[in-house]
């Protein structure tokens, strides 16, 4: 799994745009085209990548296949990071029966009024695609014991 901040939304993040004590973080899934872009700043940006063809998984504005997000921040002295970890997510349900679409990455966004609107902040891309033929999708995040989601070296 490869993490990366979009540049724009880190931006935010450390100016206080986007307070990060008072964000409600979602995950967006995108399916296996999109090809990251570190000046990426807003949803509307990756929208067109994201997951449509699956019946767990609603997606835009809104949609409900974007899942609210629970993100811890915390510092660890003995490594000198600065480590955000996002708990893992399920969709039920998630399977049409047909779908052959497959998904290659979570991004962590702030949803705000509308996809033009909304912060792009990480991209984290599976080592694998993700096949959405499933029942239940999940999407393990690293566990702050192994490090965290994201990290930033002081």
């Amino acid at each position: 799994m490869t993490t990366r901040f979009f540049g724009p939304g880190l931006l935010k993040l450390f100016n206080g745009t986007c307070p990060i004590a008072s964000a409600t973080f979602k995950i967006m899934l995108l399916d296996d085209t999109y090809t990251f872009n570190p000046d990426h700043e807003f949803v509307s940006s990756v929208a067109g990548d994201e997951l449509a063809d699956t019946s767990g998984y609603a997606g835009g504005f809104a949609g409900a296949g974007r899942k609210t997000a629970t993100v811890t921040v915390d510092y660890d002295a003995t490594t000198d990071k600065v480590r955000l970890t996002v708990a893992d997510l399920t969709w039920a349900s998630f399977d049409d029966g047909t779908s052959t679409d497959t998904c290659g990455a979570a991004v962590l966004i702030v949803e705000s009024g509308s996809d033009a609107a909304s912060h792009l902040i990480a991209h984290i891309d599976f080592a694998a695609d993700k096949l959405c033929n499933v029942d239940t999708f999940t999407v393990d995040f690293p566990a702050l014991a192994a490090g965290g989601t994201l990290q930033l070296a002081v």
